[in-house]
């Protein structure tokens, strides 16, 4: 980058002829930039706060709070997302052994000031925009906190006020962690790359011990990315050794507090058991703090049970402050910090403390795990599509018409019979015209699809989709869940936001009959009814094809329909030219055989995307 990122900001001090927005956004588009180094962009749109698209490695910005942000802490917000981007790849390593708390909460913590130093040496001008930026209040340091949190806190403030230590009252213990792993914090905010990305001898880049997913010796692994990955790595390698051992004793005393609490008052169990099955979290943050101030102040005289030492656990782990980063969809493209809040959450199933809401029934899934899981999949079946999709670059002949250079023999012999085939007789070489795609997603929800995993098969086969419906033009798509009612799961331009994605991961929720604030009528599938309504809504777009996807096990038993409802739907649909595809994901689902013409029985999800792209071309090629 040519400019210095940084200049604009200086004299944005000074009075400008720009008012308002304008100045605000001329600032935006200067701190946006950045972005051509982390190959991300930066769009301004009317939503209701900023967030991260990790598939199209969009940094979304809320055109309402420029004006509230103001152009500095604007401009530096921009900023300190780019360098999370630029470096922070711990989630990139396996941190199962350690507690959520630990492994994702207190990590990102500490990222907070190794990204801003990182770009501010890159880029010495961004370097005002994150004073200002850093010149908000500090957030409450509130006694009834975990002391993991208070930590967790600690960590990112003490770096904006040079590592002296703070003035907020915190328990002894939190100062004493504080104390014991402030050199170690310092080392870690400096172990980044060289600005200029060159290679640091202190630093070894490792070949085959590096624990990434894609391995960092994989093909498509850059030398900066390597260099990237080499210097986060060394990171949380002291952070595992000094910080997150002394943070994890914070982290006990909390449990034993919280189950002293609970043990002192019985009848905060049930409800504490109840807020988690539902995944109330105001009412499980109100518990914790409630259990925390009661434990704290009760003594001890024996260790709290098992069982309501794994309650505690749950509990804590359910309180975290901010959600755990998303899974970026290619390597080094770590998610900005600040959008971690709007995004998705990702609600982490209910230990093994024996306090599951039903039995069978494991919580929600993880739409980013599931996501990352099947990211080469998903790739093909664009591929796949778009090809399908996209016009031959050869002219064709292509017949009917008035005139033109070559005789189309098929039409004269009935020429002789209606004269009205003169007008088609003659074929033309042209360019075949791109096709635009409307599609919508059915998934059946009925308790049938609990059995033998057909509903996670099902979400993820929806998912991989969706995805690849996302990012091909000239595709649009929606899609809904039914049993007796339509379950709307994204609608027409909505897009895989934030609130689309927390549906997906709650679909297995409503199978179940668990969804909190779902419809959850797991006895009933009209499917008929269903099917009606995705014809409806996709005959009101106008398109070159229209396809009707129905993932489900082919049994219909509604409460308004019965099985002749369902095959007269699709005959309505196919008589509309909608072309309708019946899909059984996993093991037992030849049913669909029976009501779908065009259909795929017992799909393993790995054969998912070639077996749908192979139907898909049958569909759609003329």
């Amino acid at each position: 980058m040519q400019r210095d990122p940084g200049q604009p900001m200086e004299n944005s001090r000074r009075p400008s002829p720009l008012s308002g927005r304008r100045a605000t956004q001329r600032l935006l588009a200067l701190a946006a930039g950045l972005a051509q180094d982390s190959g991300i962009r930066i769009a301004v749109r009317d939503a209701p706060t900023w967030s991260w698209d990790p598939q199209q490695h969009v940094l979304v910005v809320a055109r309402d709070t420029l004006d509230q942000l103001g152009p500095a802490q604007c401009a530096g917000l921009v900023a300190h997302e780019i360098g999370h981007c630029l470096v922070s790849r711990y989630h990139r390593f396996d941190r199962s052994e350690w507690p959520t708390w630990l492994g994702s909460e207190l990590m990102n913590a500490l990222e907070e000031s190794r990204a801003e130093g990182f770009i501010s040496a890159r880029f010495p001008g961004v370097r005002a925009w994150l004073e200002s930026l850093n010149e908000r209040e500090d957030p409450a340091f509130s006694p009834d906190l975990p002391w993991i949190a208070l930590f967790a806190l600690a960590c990112v403030v003490e770096p904006r006020h040079h590592w002296v230590p703070l003035p907020h009252p915190l328990p002894a213990e939190v100062q004493d962690a504080l104390t014991a792993t402030r050199t170690a914090r310092r080392r870690y905010m400096r172990t980044v790359p060289k600005p200029d990305w060159s290679l640091d001898d202190r630093v070894p880049i490792p070949h085959h011990d590096l624990p990434a997913d894609p391995p960092a010796n994989a093909p498509t692994t850059t030398p900066r990315e390597r260099v990237v990955l080499a210097h986060a790595w060394q990171a949380y390698l002291l952070a595992r050794r000094t910080i997150l051992p002394v943070a994890m004793r914070l982290y006990q005393q909390d449990v034993d507090h919280l189950a002293r609490g609970l043990a002192s008052n019985p009848t905060w169990i049930p409800l504490a058991q109840q807020a988690l099955a539902l995944g109330i979290q105001p009412l499980i943050w109100t518990i914790v703090q409630l259990g925390l101030r009661q434990g704290r102040a009760t003594p001890a005289p024996q260790p709290a049970a098992d069982a309501l030492m794994r309650l505690s656990v749950a509990l804590l782990e359910r309180s975290t402050i901010t959600d755990p980063p998303a899974v970026a969809t290619t390597p080094g493209s770590s998610p900005p910090a600040a959008a971690r809040a709007t995004v998705a959450p990702r609600p982490s199933p209910v230990p093994e403390s024996g306090f599951a809401p039903a039995t069978g029934y494991p919580g929600p899934m993880d739409y980013r795990e599931l996501l990352d899981r099947h990211l080469v999949h998903i790739d093909h079946l664009v591929h796949r599509i778009e090809a399908i999709l996209e016009p031959q670059r050869n002219p064709a002949l292509q017949a009917g018409f008035a005139s033109g250079t070559h005789l189309n023999l098929r039409h004269a012999m009935a020429c002789e019979f209606d004269p009205r085939e003169y007008t088609r007789l003659w074929m033309r070489r042209s360019l075949p015209q791109a096709h635009d795609l409307t599609a919508f997603l059915l998934v059946d929800l009925s308790g049938s699809m609990a059995r033998a995993n057909r509903i996670e098969a099902a979400t993820v086969g929806l998912l991989i989709l969706a995805e690849v419906l996302e990012r091909i033009p000239n595709v649009r798509w929606a899609a809904a869940g039914f049993q007796d009612e339509i379950i709307p799961i994204a609608d027409f331009h909505e897009g895989l936001t934030a609130a689309v994605q927390r549906r997906f991961e709650h679909l297995r929720g409503e199978v179940h009959g668990r969804n909190p604030g779902g419809h959850n009528q797991p006895s009933y599938n009209d499917d008929g009814p269903a099917v009606r309504h995705a014809t409806r809504r996709l005959l009101e777009r106008p398109s070159t094809r229209h396809l009707l996807i129905a993932i489900s096990d082919g049994l219909p038993e509604g409460r308004h329909s019965t099985e002749e409802d369902l095959r007269q739907a699709i005959r309505e649909a196919s008589q509309a030219d909608v072309q309708v595809v019946g899909v059984g994901i996993g093991e037992h689902t030849d049913h669909v055989a029976n009501f779908y013409p065009h259909h795929l029985a017992r799909v393993p999800i790995d054969d998912f995307p070639r077996r749908m792209a192979a139907m898909i071309e049958r569909l759609l090629l003329p």
